[in-house]
């Protein structure tokens, strides 16, 4: 509603957005999408592991939208990668599969297999390729997005608005949880705004 009443009154904003574990749903699309669509000049950077969904959704997309196949992580280093039974799970941390025994509908977390990964920090990757800081940053990696906002400190330092994906149980060992990911971005000055969805087991 806001981006329609700015429009409408001649503020034509061009607006710098992240996203961060970008595979597309098949349920509706993100709701940031509205804002591209609102203000044509707005860039989205999006990053997923998947490199021929990547090709995919470059060839698809419309000229402001640009897909990175690249793994973020807090530094630049070798990984491991939990590849688990549904790909929208995968994780640079193990699932802890003993939940997928105690909740429903989590058999998706089980573990099929293992590789190695390199992983490059946001603050590096948007040195690089020279991304302009972004407005707003949404983020779902499963387990790895304090570590993701760590590595992009400086980048995301004049972030407007930060969507995230947070656990209140470990899903994945040694993962953060909420209130990790809260005091971290609380730090910094940015604030819970509301909770978009609530999903339990």
């Amino acid at each position: 509603m806001l981006a329609d009443l700015l429009k409408a009154n001649g503020h034509e904003l061009a607006l710098n957005l992240l996203d961060v574990g970008a595979v597309p749903l098949d349920s509706e699309p993100e709701p940031y999408q509205r804002l591209l669509a609102t203000f044509p000049s707005s860039r989205l950077d999006a990053f997923e592991l998947d490199a021929a969904l990547c090709e995919k959704l470059n060839r698809e997309a419309a000229p402001n939208v640009r897909y990175h196949c690249c793994a973020l992580g807090r530094t630049e280093e070798k990984r491991t990668l939990y590849n688990t039974r549904h790909p929208m799970c995968t994780s640079l941390y193990p699932p802890d599969e003993r939940l997928a025994d105690l909740y429903g509908n989590l058999d998706m977390v089980r573990l099929e297999s293992t590789s190695a990964i390199d992983t490059v920090s946001l603050d590096r990757f948007a040195r690089e390729q020279a991304l302009s800081p972004p407005d707003f940053v949404k983020i779902d990696v499963q387990g790895a997005e304090l570590e993701i906002l760590q590595g992009g400190a400086s980048c995301l330092s004049n972030v407007l608005l930060v969507v995230c994906e947070v656990e209140f149980i470990p899903i994945y060992r040694g993962q953060p949880l909420y209130g990790d990911v809260a005091a971290w971005l609380g730090a910094r000055g940015l604030l819970l705004n509301k909770f978009l969805g609530m999903a339990g087991r």
